[in-house]
């Protein structure tokens, strides 16, 4: 019974994260009206890593305590039954072998520690001062790697199909779907991200793992797993064991998940178990049955971390001998990467050219919050926010940055703050965004055309956005090739209202380094060679006199 009901409710929250994956897809709008984040809102990894790092829980997040109370009450029920990684990793191995069961050997149970000692580290370098939980949380990881690895060929393939369609005798029929595609999925222009293959080859190994041992992420390396795992060993849901009815065929271990030992009889291990129901359903003498109890608070502090008799070096989880000297091993690594990272030179003072999302304040401050969930490139309409590498250090691998070679910041746009899970991108109002500044465009004279080969080009004017435009065009009379005098209009940039928003540097037509560039200059509290971050941040013009 508990499987027929599992099975429904995992595809619906399956097809419901998909959903919400998609919605904030093509909208065309500087408003999402369903709440696209809700998923990272419940993941309890994700809340309590940011209280620890900030002292605060942003928007929603407190909602993530309803999971960790639920899970008191259900065990891991979330990875079971919510988790859309979970499901995937559980498909992939269906469709892998949809036949071959198996039954988890002793010599595999030790690698199921290794997600507590994940769990230990991000922990430890959350209070520490390095938030590393958007690397291994489950729903960071998979949204971003369907966002930067996925999205893109799919829109593609989706765009060229359609095209091919209607250039065939089935053209008038597909019009209308694609169409509907267009205005409901598809993008408003087709995304490319830097680290794309990467991302899309992360998640396919991961998935492919699953091939090797059911469900490999979830039970060996998902830090997300172990906390609700942790969790799950004071749950007030028990699995009741009939001995008399077993018959000892095993077929509950052959069908388990989590590998959590259903057959034994006094040897069951919530902390591993899933409450999918199979073992349950695959039980033919129905020996087996799940129930409430009461909780076992003395869950909390083992016996046998005070047991004088135990080895100084056991710690037990759920049945798993953990080791202390190895989870120690863990916090350490995780306490000192945040005192290393911050150490670094790049950590405190970025390169010019790195930009963040607006509103994202200090480097110190953006890193402190952002979980690196690609949210924020998935919505961004001007494909201008891409997943860095190591060049601001090793503490911002994979967060957001402008990156104007490939997109732009669209003026008026502020959907990076609604879908922002944690604050790290503030909510800003259209008219704050509109004042925001992330930097400076900067004119290459030896690359410009009107400056270095006498060429007419209005491209960076025309596309500036601001009101009055930060980019003009003043005559000069110039020398061309052919010793004539020429008459030309060539850009100058004020620093009073540039924005830095970077479609001047998009649009640039200059091959290669475009002739004009934005840097991260009048950033708070930073800065480049130029900073007007003071004048820039005060109203101008018709907003100064409406104001007034």
């Amino acid at each position: 019974m508990l499987r027929k009901i599992r099975i429904p409710v995992q595809l619906g929250f399956l097809l419901l994260f998909l959903y919400l994956l998609i919605r904030t897809l093509g909208t065309g709008e500087d408003s999402l009206g369903s709440p696209v984040r809700i998923f990272l809102e419940i993941d309890p990894l994700v809340g309590l890593t940011t209280w620890l790092r900030t002292g605060a829980l942003h928007g929603l997040l407190a909602l993530s305590g309803i999971t960790i109370l639920l899970s008191f009450l259900l065990g891991r029920f979330f990875c079971g039954w919510v988790c859309p990684l979970g499901t995937l990793s559980q498909i992939t191995a269906r469709i892998a072998r949809p036949r071959r069961e198996e039954r988890t050997s002793d010599s595999w149970r030790p690698s199921q520690r290794w997600k507590y000692l994940v769990l230990g580290a991000v922990v430890a370098g959350s209070l520490a001062g390095s938030l590393w939980t958007g690397l291994l949380d489950p729903l960071c990881l998979l949204i971003r790697s369907l966002t930067v690895g996925f999205a893109p060929p799919l829109e593609r393939i989706l765009r060229g199909g359609a095209a091919l369609l209607a250039s065939g005798p089935l053209g008038t029929l597909s019009e209308p779907a694609y169409r509907w595609l267009r205005d409901n999925t598809l993008a408003p222009r087709a995304p490319s991200y830097e680290q794309s293959a990467l991302m899309a080859s992360i998640l396919l190994l991961l998935l492919a793992l699953s091939w090797v041992r059911r469900r490999f992420w979830c039970r060996v390396l998902c830090p997300l797993g172990a906390l609700l795992g942790a969790v799950a060993r004071v749950g007030a849901l028990r699995l009741r064991q009939s001995e008399s009815a077993c018959s000892g065929c095993t077929l509950c271990t052959f069908h388990c998940q989590g590998a959590a030992d259903p057959d034994r009889m006094g040897g069951w291990r919530p902390s591993e178990c899933f409450v999918c129901g199979n073992c349950t359903a695959s039980c033919a003498r129905e020996g087996l049955s799940f129930g409430f109890g009461r909780p076992r608070l003395s869950a909390i502090f083992p016996s046998d971390w005070v047991r004088r008799t135990k080895p100084a070096t056991t710690a037990t989880i759920g049945g798993i001998e953990v080791g202390r000297r190895r989870l120690l091993i863990a916090i350490g690594i995780g306490a000192i990467s945040g005192p290393i990272g911050r150490a670094s030179p790049s950590r405190g003072q970025p390169p010019a050219s790195l930009i963040r999302p607006p509103g994202a304040g200090t480097e110190y401050e953006f890193l402190d919050k952002c979980v690196r969930c690609g949210e924020c490139m998935k919505v961004c309409p001007g494909n201008g926010l891409h997943p860095i590498a190591l060049e601001a250090g090793p503490l911002a691998l994979w967060t957001p940055a402008l990156r104007f070679a490939h997109g732009y910041c669209e003026y008026h746009c502020t959907l990076c703050g609604q879908v922002c899970p944690t604050g790290a991108i503030p909510l800003l109002s259209q008219r704050e965004k509109e004042r925001t500044v992330v930097g400076l465009a900067y004119v290459d004279v030896p690359l410009c055309l009107p400056y270095a080969y006498a060429t007419p080009c209005i491209v960076c004017e025309e596309h500036c956005p601001t009101s009055p435009k930060a980019i003009t065009l003043v005559e000069a009379e110039v020398r061309g090739f052919d010793g004539a005098q020429k008459s030309v209009r060539q850009p100058r940039v004020d620093p009073h209202l540039c924005v830095g928003c970077g479609i001047c540097e998009y649009r640039c037509p200059v091959e290669g380094d475009a002739a004009i560039r934005v840097y991260a200059t009048g950033r708070t509290g930073e800065g480049g060679p130029f900073d007007f971050s003071l004048s820039r941040a005060a109203p101008r013009g018709r907003e100064a006199e409406e104001m007034a």
